[in-house]
């Protein structure tokens, strides 16, 4: 997503958080200190507002080429009429 590892790059900090966030409300026994408030939808929404973003453009990146990669083929493959 950003083409290196800098862990505080704004990208990769907000996939990080995302990333806690799902982690801590997915695994109870990494958050047990006791009784905390659900995460409103406004914060929820966010966090898989995040994922969808990184899918996004990783997904993205991936059919772009494959769309280059099948267009080359189908020239490489195309029949050659009889006398060209």
């Amino acid at each position: 997503m950003t083409g290196g590892s800098d862990a505080e790059h704004p990208a990769i900090k907000q996939w990080k958080e995302a990333y806690e966030f799902f982690m801590g409300w997915t695994h109870f026994d990494r958050n047990h200190e006791g009784d905390r408030d659900l995460p409103t939808d406004l914060a929820i929404r966010g966090a898989v507002r995040v994922v969808e973003d990184v899918i996004e453009v990783r997904t993205t990146a991936f059919f772009d080429n494959l769309h280059s990669l099948e267009d080359l083929l189908s020239g490489i493959n195309a029949t050659v009429e009889e006398g060209e």
